[in-house]
């Protein structure tokens, strides 16, 4: 593997190339977790790097989409200083995915299953050792334990039975039928502000710079509108041609 590029000096550089570059400059170890051409899985950087090894909540200076020079480099050197780890967790997801399909569990996305917790485990044990079967099978059973059926294909065959769904499809009319009717006089109230705020959408300094903006947040009429506009989007924007069909409302 060629050396990685030093970074540039002196402009921003977008925080998913400042990844990238660190991600392929940790070498032979972390091919579980990256795809055919070297990049982290998009799943490896959503689950792993941001939260677990970034943690922009307790760096908000490495949140920005883009990175001053002194920031770029410190999200570098935390990745690369994170290699053992990454590669452990990396030995950890291939014997999980192992006796994942051993045990013939076969519901939902491995990643999203097993990733964080095979993070967890390189971070307490290290990369998989002796007895480390034994976890494996451990964690790949209380993941299937706490789904308990709470999955995609189990709502999908849930709702294949027509008589189910029509019992659900009926319950949702009959809730939607009976929901709460708010005030004329409350409703042509926020759609008056929501007006006059849209209309400033379009001046400069943009619909903060007008007073119907915090009157609306602050009475609690953004969900006031959105009742209205669900119930009758034509009598709030006096157009019938609205296509709501498409849950389009403006």
């Amino acid at each position: 593997m060629p050396p990685p590029s030093p970074l540039p000096t002196g402009e921003r550089r977008p925080r998913a190339m400042v990844i990238d570059g660190a991600w392929r400059a940790l070498g032979p170890g972390a091919e579980p977790l990256s795809g055919p051409g070297g990049a982290p899985l998009t799943r490896t950087v959503k689950l792993i790097v941001l939260p677990l090894i970034v943690r922009p909540a307790l760096r908000p200076e490495l949140a920005a989409d883009f990175l001053e020079p002194p920031e770029a480099a410190r999200l570098d050197a935390l990745i690369r200083e994170s290699r053992p780890r990454l590669v452990a967790t990396a030995g950890w997801f291939t014997l999980l995915k192992k006796t994942r399909r051993a045990l013939g569990v076969v519901a939902g996305n491995p990643q999203d299953l097993y990733f964080q917790r095979c993070f967890e485990l390189a971070t307490e044990h290290g990369e998989p050792a002796a007895g480390a079967a034994a976890v494996a099978r451990e964690v790949v059973g209380d993941i299937a334990d706490a789904a308990d059926g709470r999955t995609v294909g189990a709502l999908r065959d849930h709702l294949a039975d027509a008589g189910r769904r029509a019992r659900l499809d009926a319950a949702l009319a009959a809730a939607w039928d009976a929901r709460r009717q708010d005030p004329a006089a409350d409703t042509a109230a926020a759609v008056a502000l929501a007006t006059e705020a849209l209309d400033a959408c379009g001046t400069p300094g943009g619909p903060g710079n007008t007073p119907s903006y915090p009157a609306m947040v602050e009475r609690g009429h953004g969900s006031l509108l959105g009742r209205a506009v669900w119930a009758g989007a034509g009598d709030v924007w006096a157009r019938a041609d609205l296509p709501t069909h498409l849950g389009l409302t403006a």
